[in-house]
């Protein structure tokens, strides 16, 4: 079987979709067909007029395997579940399924590298200290593995 075309290897999107990656300072992407055109704070009941949405659904993993704690975790799923609850059927990334298991600065450099120039325009108008920025890239991160144009730890 020969190399897929670029319309079967990325899936066609006629609606908005949001990404989300939750917590208490939630960053969100949003994407028309396969291109970021908002990002930023996402805030409880909003949908930014989003038909689809995908979320980073929080996962406790076995001892050793997180720096996270548990109850950290339950909190962080609470969260998400509060800001997912606009949409009938959220669609859950766990976060080995589209980041891997690459270190935090490597992988948004990663993301970062596969924006098209008034994508990245769109991130850093945003101004947001590194405290607040991984939210957002995150976020578009998810995007980018849902649209196919990233594979898992941004590769």
């Amino acid at each position: 079987m020969g190399p897929l075309s670029l319309t079967e290897r990325i899936p066609l999107v006629t609606d908005l979709l949001i990404c989300i990656d939750p917590g208490e300072w939630a960053g969100y992407s949003l994407w028309s067909g396969l291109r970021l055109v908002r990002c930023g704070r996402l805030l409880e009941g909003e949908t930014h007029g989003a038909k689809v949405c995908v979320y980073e659904e929080p996962r406790i993993y076995p001892m050793g395997k997180s720096s996270s704690r548990p109850n950290d975790i339950v909190k962080l799923a609470i969260r998400a579940g509060r800001l997912t609850a606009p949409w009938s059927n959220p669609i859950p990334y766990a976060p080995h399924e589209w980041k891997g298991q690459v270190p935090d600065d490597i992988l948004e450099a990663r993301i970062v590298g596969k924006l098209l120039t008034e994508e990245l325009a769109c991130l850093e108008a945003l101004g947001l200290p590194k405290s607040r920025k991984h939210n957002v890239t995150d976020a578009i991160g998810i995007g980018l593995k849902h649209l196919k144009r990233m594979g898992t730890g941004g590769t």
